[in-house]
């Protein structure tokens, strides 16, 4: 079980925003997975269950967000769910899971897709027959009337293929597309740099973006991991953002806003969790957050100690550097016995917003 924390102050503040993820059922074959291989048994979950109800006395203002791995499996958790009015999320394996879902109340969805079953295969182990079924269910979710939203990785193999996705998602009916770039976090790190990002290659994604949203279909949507663009500058500074994560910046571990709880250890990012310099600090057993490393994430210390193409940047102030894990990765991937203290304040390798003003 996954406990996440939004907080104006971890150890002190008001806590916004709680997720519990259940693990059971998670995809083992997924190269870009950053849960690794745990699963819990039985008696794990009510154990967790028992802590999480111990952490939530010392947050009674607390508003929840549940996010399991995957929600077929999940089943408990859909009426506190569907209290919380979230979008909810599956691999799409599970036959008629989006008729069950719409069934049950859900009004958003999301999958994570390719333009074919060989890329599904190689970063998510999905199997033909699998693929097809995946295809199945989002049109069921569209037919059902389900707001859909598809979430797809993006690597240099595959940017001549994006046109392809774009088509494949208007022809379902699909409502929003994200795009996500890959990071060298858990499985992911066994991949070889061909398949990361670099800033000619990003520059790529970003002229096929524009072509595509010429065209009527689904909304394209660049995740933050990308960095910031002028309109999602203007949309965060001023809060309004419909983000569950309700920060001012691009990384809600800055500031301390945000905390992971997996079991009784305590990580600053979800997407670390598999690594050791996520770690933080632990869960008492009366539900009290301990933290062991305070790593400094204050927004001056950003500015002051920030490197690469984020030095100097005309908006740093807003941006803070953008997504910390994603930076730290990268880095490591650069130089894997590097110290983390020496890579925490780590400037982007490629950023939207000085892309975007390479191009004009």
């Amino acid at each position: 079980m996954l406990v996440v924390f939004t907080n104006i102050d971890i150890v002190t503040g008001p806590c916004n925003n709680i997720n519990l993820d259940e693990e059971g059922n998670l995809e083992t074959k997924c190269k870009s997975c950053f849960l690794g291989d745990k699963a819990l048994v039985v008696s794990d979950f009510i154990e967790q269950q028992n802590l999480t109800k111990r952490i939530q006395q010392n947050f009674p203002n607390a508003s929840y967000f549940f996010y399991p791995a995957e929600t077929a499996a999940a089943q408990k958790l859909m009426p506190a769910m569907l209290e919380t009015g979230q979008k909810v999320m599956t691999n799409g394996k599970v036959p008629e899971i989006a008729q069950i879902l719409a069934k049950e109340g859900f009004a958003q969805i999301s999958f994570s897709l390719y333009s074919d079953w060989q890329e599904m295969n190689k970063f998510y182990g999905y199997s033909k027959k699998e693929y097809n079924l995946l295809l199945e269910n989002i049109g069921i979710a569209v037919e059902n009337n389900m707001e859909v939203e598809i979430f797809s990785i993006v690597t240099p193999l595959n940017i001549e293929k994006l046109s392809d996705l774009y088509s494949l998602t208007k022809g379902l009916g699909v409502s929003k597309l994200t795009l996500l770039p890959l990071e060298s976090l858990g499985k992911a790190k066994d991949l070889a740099d061909e398949n990361y990002l670099d800033q000619e290659s990003f520059e790529r994604v970003l002229q096929e973006v524009e072509d595509l949203k010429t065209n009527e279909g689904p909304y394209i949507s660049m995740g933050f991991g990308f960095g910031p663009s002028k309109k999602a500058i203007e949309k965060f500074t001023s809060r309004d953002t419909k983000s569950w994560v309700k920060t001012k910046t691009f990384c809600p571990a800055i500031n301390g806003e945000y905390a992971v709880i997996l079991g009784n250890d305590v990580y600053f990012c979800f997407k670390t969790l598999d690594e050791p310099f996520g770690r933080i600090g632990f869960v008492s057993e009366s539900g009290e957050i301990v933290i062991e490393n305070e790593y400094d994430f204050l927004p001056e210390t950003i500015v002051e100690n920030i490197d690469g193409i984020c030095y100097d940047c005309d908006v740093l102030p807003e941006c803070l550097g953008g997504c910390r894990s994603k930076a730290i990765s990268d880095a490591l991937r650069e130089n894997p016995d590097i110290k983390f203290q020496d890579i925490m304040y780590k400037g982007q390798k490629f950023c939207r917003y000085n892309s975007q003003k390479n191009m004009r």
